[in-house]
Formats: C-alpha cells, structure tokens, sequence
C-alpha cells in the first residue's frame, strides 16, 4: 500500500468526503436515535412557565441545532386577534434544551417564516 502523501488526488478527495459523511451520519443520524431526557408533554410545560399569557394555539416542534447537532424543542405558543385574520395579539417561541430541559431562548413575535 502506498503511503497517504503518494495517493492521488480523486483518492483523497473520496476518503475526505468518506470521512465527511461518517461524521454526519454519527452526529446525525445516530444523535436523532438517541433517547430523549424531555419529550414532547413536558417541554410545553417547561415553556409555558415562561409566558405570562393563556395561548390558544400550541405548537412544539422537534430539531437539532448547532455544530454539535443539540437536540431542541421550539415551543410556540400564540393569541390569534379576533379580528384580523393572520394577525397574533401574541406571539412566543420558547426554546428548550430537549436533554436537561433548560430554557435557551424566548422570541417575542417571531418572524413567520422561522
């Protein structure tokens, strides 16, 4: 075998991209098979201590987020006006760790979009 400063460019570039993958594939995939220490139920109510307010809407969705691929529950929760369709009285996205269950991030009126 020769050694890796003879092997030739198209070699390295596949056992980079190789490489490349395997580490998605641990940090992704593996990671979303993982466990989780918070579920869904418990990450709303982690979140709801967090507004001042009685939502009518809930909604609490499941990501990763980061380099190192941390698993989050974004939790929103919304007022919507009574009178004007598309239009919230409020808003909240609370993030939460979905690990140790700690509160990362409030968004007051969040854009729609994100």
């Amino acid at each position: 075998m020769k050694p890796i400063r003879n092997w030739s460019r198209s070699t390295l570039m596949l056992v980079g991209l190789g490489a490349f993958m395997a580490f998605g594939l641990w940090n992704g995939c593996l990671g979303a098979t993982s466990a989780l220490d918070i579920q869904e139920d418990e990450a709303i109510w982690i979140a709801r201590e967090e507004i001042d307010f009685i939502p009518e809407l809930v909604e609490a969705r499941f990501g990763r987020q980061g380099f190192a691929s941390q698993p989050i529950w974004a939790v929103l929760f919304a007022v919507p006006s009574a009178t004007e369709p598309d239009v919230f009285e409020h808003r909240v996205v609370v993030e939460v760790h979905a690990s140790s269950g700690a509160v990362l991030k409030i968004t007051q009126n969040p854009d729609p979009g994100s």
